[in-house]
């Protein structure tokens, strides 16, 4: 059995006259020790124990309460904290699953020196009890508690829980909370937020099947266990009974299946002093990997618990472990414990989460610098938080910014050039970071995981914070900041230290104020002036070094629509993280069909404000496309298009609060369009028989523009509400537009809800020929075409609805019918007798819901394939009037196919008899009439879909 030999580096300072900061005499702190037996059931996924605690008060006052963590019942309901966080965290599971996947705690009874003490509950959480003593704690005094318990564990949405006999058994017992120089510290169980807990000794007796293999907080106290688990070096064989499909389903059996377990029952025994919890993890398939390591003349066990998928990707995780041992022994001080355990868990984000002695990864990838830099961080956590017990609840930046300053020192060491200039950096947290800080979305690196969104709290207290620990490095320099931190470690391990205990150290060490450093930690945006930047193009998109170099992004462009034909350009962009507040895309390509130039393009200048308004923005958009085409009098091409210009102005408002997911915004933009003519001449005679298209100038339409927008952005029933006020020739449109997405599955599927009403006001004399002259511009209760798109918002193949599959395009607007329109915007889709110019007042309610993947006929494809029905249904204003013979409601159900998330394939099966199919009109060359997908498929492109994201915001 290898070995390794650690001689630790003592740094001793004489002569210099420097007092250390250590804890005040006046300091105290609580201790609860813990004797546990607890009995699991696989079948059931339950506990069932004893836990007696001894709890001596070492504070200067008198208890007549203390706060017990029930923390089972954060996975009672959805209503939780932590159920509330996982929304926030854009997380639908836990929302989602089923009674028996849920967990909680209960058959408490209590006893206090034997007397029986009543638990009263908190008023907001149902995890947090108050216990009330039939006596007094005090000062100085010990108290002996009792209760029995059962737990039902959860599916293994968080750190504790069961997957297939796999478990996670964390945070599962009752717990008194921190009581402190500060008061109590009850605090709810959260999925971004971790624990301020009481050191103590525990004392564990697990009784489970035998085949299990068990890792632990604390040392496991018999050796024939441990002779056991050596000999665990694969994966049990376990032969799975054949089973005889009817149909082939495709799915594959399991790779590494299950082992019953045993009848047989053991009783394991694990000791563990001087730490501040106590988890355990179980599997019946663990391979089992161990070696020791010499720290300071001791020697310290390693283990290592991989799951057989995991094994390939482990091999040299033992290594790993022992060297990340080994520094953050020379780094901070001494690993005090007998051993250090690293868990396989199930799992496919790569993550770990640390308890004293054990920690638990579930890192899928193929990267084994990812796997050692985890092991590193989580193993480095019984340092820092494990040893120096900070209040991680409310000071995160202690454990997680301190350990990540620690752990790049280690990647650094052993991974010096390891993607190094890469577009994408391993370190993908700086990059968030950068993000929010360019969009004022950042937090201080002090904050609470309650009171700030957690996509926001991780930067800041991992990546932000260590930022600055580098900071105050390079303020007091590399051997200051060693003995700060070793002295840190020796005069704070096994206490609880604040930011004003490591201050004080700090200050003690460099014997200077450092107080311009530490207010740091309560400021938001960059922590020193950012260097000017440096300008470079790159292909596509680039983050590597970030902080000193303004990216000019360049991408091949391609394009195609019926006239221009296939267009090949240049997309020329500054969309980076950090965000510029100059930003622009442009977009010039050259079309192969009309043989010029074409593009598009956008340039905006933002800023931000300190009142009511979050953020201002001025833009202006642009596009040149063709739309149509014709033969001049020589029998040459010619062409016809549109060029269009958009300024605007946006404002997005604050948000009301800080976990507020409602954003308002108010947008005013202005239409410039021309569009240039073609008109149909003939020769002089004797050819005036034949007909050609000439060019016959341009019109330039103008149109004002502005919305209010209400989007409530949450995971969960996402809705939004547009009111939108729009001028155009001689009408004003006024319409109000509603969203509401009802989820039914924790996969996102649910059913997608719109209502539209509008209204159209005259500004002239409400004459035939006016509404003739504005037909282009009214309500459509059917899906606009190309023609009716007279903003030129969306991108259409072909905007003169051709007999072809281009000609099927549509886009959603106005009443949301996935039913085509005629050739005639006047008589849109309604028989002749059924006129309805649509200018009055219209209201439309759409429908569009997933079908279950149980019920998916596509589901048997090798890729995943949505399917969908919608239903529409709308009335307007003049089958209203008297003496109107037409329908009050249309209506249209169909099936919507989306493929690649933008393009959607609909085909309405059921429709009113008012719609007619396209007649000859439409397909005037085709014998025997149009075939079936001519006369109702339809289809429509949302590029929007596919505008890259990170952390869920559009960079382009």
């Amino acid at each position: 059995m290898k070995k390794c030999l650690l001689f630790i580096a003592l740094f001793v300072v004489a002569g210099m006259g420097i007092g250390w900061a250590q804890p005040a005499a006046s300091y105290w702190q609580q201790q609860a020790n813990y004797q546990i037996q607890v009995r699991l059931n696989d079948t059931t996924h339950s506990l069932d124990g004893t836990v007696s605690i001894q709890y001596i008060n070492n504070s200067p006052d008198t208890l007549h309460f203390l706060w017990i963590h029930l923390w089972p019942n954060a996975y009672k309901n959805e209503s939780t904290a932590f159920g509330e966080q996982t929304l926030l965290e854009g997380n639908l599971d836990f929302y989602f699953s089923k009674a028996d996947e849920k967990g909680y705690i209960n058959r408490l009874q209590f006893t206090a020196n034997g007397l029986p003490a009543a638990l009263k509950d908190h008023p907001t959480h149902i995890d947090i009890a108050q216990l009330q003593l039939p006596i007094p704690l005090l000062p100085g005094q010990q108290l002996q508690l009792r209760t029995p318990f059962h737990v039902h564990l959860p599916a293994l949405f968080s750190r504790s829980g069961q997957r297939k006999q796999f478990y996670a058994v964390a945070q599962w017992f009752p717990k008194i909370a921190m009581y402190d120089a500060d008061g109590w510290h009850p605090m709810p169980y959260l999925s971004v937020g971790e624990y301020y807990s009481n050191f103590g000794n525990y004392d564990v007796h697990i009784t489970l099947p035998d085949n299990y293999v068990v890792a632990a907080t604390g040392d496991l106290q018999s050796a024939a266990e441990k002779a056991w688990m050596l000999k665990k070096k694969s994966a049990p064989v376990v032969s799975a009974p054949v089973k005889k499909e009817l149909f082939k389903t495709g799915k594959q059996p399991e790779p590494f299946p299950v082992p019953a377990s045993s009848r047989k029952m053991k009783t394991l025994h694990f000791a563990a002093n001087n730490v501040v919890d106590f988890a355990w993890s179980a599997d019946k398939r663990f391979i089992v990997k161990h070696d020791t390591c010499n720290i300071a003349n001791r020697t310290i066990d390693v283990w290592n618990y991989v799951l057989p998928e995991d094994a390939e990707r482990w091999q040299q995780t033992i290594s790993f472990t022992k060297r990340a041992l080994r520094f953050y022994s020379q780094q901070l001080g001494a690993y005090p414990y007998p051993q250090v355990s690293v868990v396989a868990s199930p799992g496919s984000e790569a993550d770990g989460m640390e308890y004293p002695m054990i920690t638990l990864l579930n890192v899928k990838l193929k990267n084994e610098a990812m796997l050692d830099q985890i092991i590193a961080h989580e193993v480095g956590h019984n340092w820092l938080q494990g040893i120096l017990a900070s209040n991680e609840r409310n000071h995160a930046w202690m454990d997680e910014g301190m350990n990540t300053f620690v752990e790049r020192k280690y990647m650094q060491t052993y991974y010096q050039h390891t993607n190094k200039g890469a577009k994408v950096p391993a370190d993908f947290m700086q990059v968030l970071q950068q993000l929010y800080v360019s969009r004022h979305e950042d937090v201080p690196i002090i904050n609470t995981p309650d009171t700030v969104f957690p996509l926001t709290h991780y930067p800041a207290v991992y990546n932000k914070a260590a930022d600055w620990m580098e900071l105050l490095e390079k303020r007091i320099g590399k051997n200051n900041m060693q003995v700060l931190m070793q002295q840190y470690f020796q005069q704070w391990q096994f206490k609880h230290p604040s930011p004003q205990a490591f201050q004080q150290m700090a200050e003690s060490v460099t014997q200077s104020s450092l107080q311009d450093v530490f207010s740091l930690l309560h400021k938001t945006g960059p922590l020193t002036q950012p260097a000017k930047k440096t300008t470079k193009p790159t292909g596509f998109f680039s983050f590597a070094y970030n902080d000193s170099v303004r990216y000019i992004n360049l991408a091949p462009a391609l394009g195609y629509n019926m006239y221009d034909k296939f267009q090949v350009g240049l997309t020329i962009n500054n969309y980076n993280i950090p965000n510029n507040k100059l930003q622009f895309v442009l977009t010039p390509m050259f079309a192969t069909g009309s043989k010029t130039i074409t593009g598009y393009g956008r340039i905006g200048y933002h800023w931000f404000g300190k009142g009511t308004i979050k953020r201002f923005e001025l833009y202006t958009g642009l596009a040149r496309f063709n739309t149509n085409d014709g033969i001049d009098s020589v029998g040459g091409s010619i062409y016809s298009g549109f060029s269009k210009i958009a300024p605007g102005i946006q404002l997005q408002l604050k948000p009301r609060n800080s976990l507020s997911t409602l954003q308002r915004t108010i947008d005013f933009r202005t239409f410039i369009i021309s569009e240039q003519q073609l008109s149909i001449g003939s020769p002089p005679p004797p050819g005036d028989t034949l007909f050609y298209s000439r060019k016959n100038g341009s019109i330039t339409t103008i149109i004002p523009q502005l919305t209010f927008t209400w989007a409530q952005q949450r995971k969960l029933y996402p809705w939004s509400v547009a009111l939108q006020v729009q001028q155009v020739k001689d009408i004003v449109r006024s319409s109000i537009t509603a969203k509401y997405f009802l989820h039914y599955d924790k996969t996102g599927k649910g059913i997608d809800i719109r209502l539209f009403a509008g209204k159209i006001f005259y500004l002239t004399e409400k004459t035939t020929t006016v509404r003739n002259n504005n037909s282009r511009y009214h309500f459509t209760m059917h899906a606009p075409n190309g023609a009716q798109d007279y903003t030129y918002s969306s991108p259409f193949m072909d905007r003169n609805q051709s007999v072809g599959v281009a000609g099927r395009q549509i886009t959603m607007r106005d009443g949301g019918f996935k039913y085509r329109s005629d050739f005639s915007a006047v008589v849109p889709g309604l028989k002749t007798n059924g006129v309805d110019y649509f200018d009055n007042w219209l209201i439309a309610l759409n429908a569009d819901i997933d079908i279950p993947n149980k019920f998916n006929p596509l589901s048997v494809l090798p890729f995943p394939t949505s399917f969908k029905i919608f239903a529409d249904v709308g009335t307007s204003a003049s089958p209203w009037m008297a003496g109107s013979t037409q329908q009050k409601f249309l209506y249209s159900i169909g099936v919507h196919l989306p493929l690649l998330n933008a393009i959607h394939v609909y085909y309405p099966v059921l429709q009113s008899a008012a719609f007619k199919e396209p007649n000859s009109v439409n397909d005037p060359f085709k014998a025997g009439g149009p075939s079936w997908w001519q006369k109702r498929l339809t289809f429509s492109i949302d590029i929007q879909a596919l505008s890259p994201k990170v952390s869920g915001i559009k960079l382009l």
